[in-house]
């Protein structure tokens, strides 16, 4: 089964991933180092999902003495190490790998890019919907992703960051 960072789960995401035949693995959240290896043993898992979260530390993309951008509600660089080891061997062992919001932010800081640290207007106080903080979104186009939707269909998205990528780095593809 695929396994994933999961660092705030709601209980809608948790079934869709119980859904999907995939198992949520917290492990990420253990002290650094973790053993992924033992991990990776015991589940034999299929592909690695990278999930969305707290935002990613900006000692983890900018240089040191880089002015702090007090918005930030960032995840532990403890975390940080953690999903690289994991990001690392992943790669080593050619699994698949899929990177959702702040995973995939997270892929591109691995390879060298970089993000804007905050962007206002990004995190949007909007409801709370199953524990979750979301606000609601306009489709803009079609896309197979969006099966049964059309152009202006709305549909709930959280709202847990307000980071975006800054400098793409092509490796990540």
């Amino acid at each position: 089964p695929p396994i994933g960072d999961i660092e705030f789960i709601s209980p809608s995401y948790a079934s869709l991933v119980r859904d999907a035949r995939a198992v949520p693995v917290f492990a990420l959240d253990a002290p650094y180092p973790f053993d992924h290896e033992q991990l990776l043993k015991r589940l034999k898992p299929q592909a690695l999902v990278l999930s969305g979260g707290l935002d990613i530390p900006q000692e983890a993309y900018l240089p040191f003495g880089t002015p702090f951008a007090p918005q930030l509600l960032p995840t532990t660089m403890e975390k940080i190490q953690n999903l690289r080891v994991l990001f690392r061997r992943a790669l080593e062992v050619n699994l698949p790998v899929l990177g959702i919001c702040r995973g995939f932010q997270f892929i591109n800081v691995y390879f060298g890019g970089t993000l804007h640290p905050h962007i206002d207007g990004h995190r949007i106080d909007g409801q709370v919907t199953n524990g979750v903080l979301v606000h609601r979104v306009r489709l803009v186009h079609t896309d197979p992703l969006y099966h049964g939707m059309a152009p202006g269909d709305e549909i709930d998205a959280n709202s847990l960051h307000h980071q975006a990528i800054d400098h793409f780095d092509p490796t990540v593809i």
